[in-house]
């Protein structure tokens, strides 16, 4: 599983702009599938990050774990009950009832466990990794803002994972 993490940056970059070139007859089969194949790539890069963190980190891989099955399961959720499709707006809120207490709260969550949690862990990881030492915001934040804009940021951050990686000792 190491291979996966120290693949070309192209190989990477690549096999996240398939599903833009995925013909509309295959397209909700190939994305889905796409999709476990890079939740699990995800999942296997934060826990291999964690592993190679130095001595006296603040990161909590169980909450990572936590943060990142709430997403699964989002997704798997979305997936059955709406048909990979839950869109509220002014026409149709007052479908969902009582319901939007519990919808609105959880698709926030949702939004900060995929946009804002797991970049920064995985960001923060790398630049931990990098120093040798506990980082501030600053330290990382390039790369968290690098996250955002996936799979652009992979030539940019990939390289440094492939140097992590490439090394077999670890550093704790």
């Amino acid at each position: 599983m190491n291979r996966l993490l120290t693949l070309p940056t192209w190989q990477i970059f690549v096999f996240f702009l398939l599903p833009s070139f995925f013909p509309d007859s295959l397209r909700g089969v190939l994305i889905a599938v796409w999709q476990i194949i890079a939740l699990v790539w995800l999942f296997y890069f934060a826990t291999s990050l964690y592993e190679k963190l130095p001595q006296g980190h603040d990161l909590n891989i169980k909450t990572f774990h936590y943060n990142f099955v709430f997403v699964v399961l989002s997704l798997v959720a979305n997936l059955i009950f709406f048909d990979g499709a839950l869109v509220i707006d002014q026409d149709n809120y007052k479908i969902y009832g009582w319901w939007l207490a519990i919808i609105l709260p959880w698709s926030f969550y949702l939004m900060y466990c995929f946009f804002v949690f797991i970049p920064c862990f995985l960001a923060k990881s790398i630049a931990t990794i990098e120093q040798h030492e506990v980082v501030s915001f600053d330290a990382y934040s390039k790369d968290m803002f690098l996250l955002f804009f996936f799979p652009v940021g992979v030539w940019f951050i990939h390289p440094r994972v492939q140097k992590i990686f490439s090394s077999t000792s670890s550093v704790s």
